[in-house]
This record gives structure tokens, C-alpha cells and sequence, in this order.
């Protein structure tokens, strides 16, 4: 997952479903539901795997995320 807080953009793994995610020392998410200016980012294309087609994450190979 891809987030973009502050016009910074952070890769991140998932948010939790119970508590708080936080990242860069900001809470970003309370049981799993986005903080006010946290904005999902995420960018996803369709794959067929084993004949099913699957929505997959796509994650830049190089970017500035997180600094």
C-alpha cells in the first residue's frame, strides 16, 4: 500500500485492523480506517493468474518514497 501524507509518499505493508498504524511518527489509520490527510496512493493493474484475473500492487522500482 501506498500513502501520501503531507506530499510525502510512504510504501507500507497494510494497516492494522485493531489499534494504530503508525508511520514517520504520525498515526495514519484507526482499526484499519485512513486518518483525515492520509491519502491511498496505491496504484493496482489486473493480471490473470492460473486463469483468474488478480488485482496486483504496483510498486515503483525507484522512487523518493519516504524520504
Amino acid at each position: 500500500m501506498r500513502i501520501k501524507i503531507d506530499e510525502k509518499e510512504y510504501q507500507i505493508g497494510a494497516l492494522k485492523a485493531k489499534g494504530n498504524t503508525i508511520v514517520a511518527g504520525r498515526a495514519i489509520s484507526w482499526n484499519g480506517i485512513l486518518a483525515e490527510g492520509v491519502e491511498d496512493i496505491t496504484e493496482y493493474r489486473t493480471e490473470i493468474v492460473e486463469g483468474e484475473k488478480v488485482q496486483v500492487e504496483v510498486v515503483p522500482v525507484e522512487s523518493d518514497i519516504g524520504r
